[in-house]
């Protein structure tokens, strides 16, 4: 139970390429453990797996957040860290799984971005131009742009309902 996390790493990476996990999962969880093992070494002395405990954990989230890491990509680090936690915790490295405790840094709602009245005209006609679009929206069929009432009104108003666009 007293191995290195510089010995353990190697092994939860091998164990995450047995159960198929996409490369670009595997690169991030040993690029974000890595960070956790310089961390725990530098700042914690501490390299054995069970000397590992949740404050140390919680003080790499906070350093994170200090080196101006967003609360997005640290939660994303942070369940790297959970994850190869649970995993030494199933294997029978460590006796107890302190990352459980651990809470994600909050992260705000963005408000929505809009697109300008202009540029939503400007990207309507831009659909509505393109051949692949065109008999979509001939047909009704579901597409991210409309004709407004507006092209109705410069087509000449037509009576049976149809909203084409000029020239249709």
């Amino acid at each position: 139970m007293n191995e290195s996390l510089s010995v353990l790493l190697p092994k939860f990476i091998e164990h995450l390429q047995e159960k198929d996990r996409s490369p670009s999962t595997i690169l991030a969880y040993r690029s974000d453990l890595e960070q956790l093992v310089d961390y725990l070494s530098s700042k914690k002395s501490k390299s054995l797996a069970e000397q590992v405990r949740a404050e140390d954990l919680e003080g790499f989230r906070d350093h994170l957040l200090a080196q101006k890491y967003t609360p997005k990509s640290t939660s994303r680090k942070l369940n790297a860290v959970k994850t190869f936690f649970r995993w030494l915790k199933d294997q029978g490295k460590v006796r107890e799984d302190h990352s459980k405790t651990v809470t994600h840094p909050k992260i705000e709602a963005s408000i929505p971005k809009f697109l300008s009245p202009l540029v939503c005209h400007c990207v309507c006609n831009a659909l509505v131009s393109s051949a692949s679009i065109l008999p979509a929206i001939r047909h009704g069929y579901p597409t991210p742009c409309r004709p407004s009432p507006a092209d109705k009104v410069q087509s000449g108003g037509k009576s049976s309902g149809e909203t084409s666009p000029p020239g249709w």
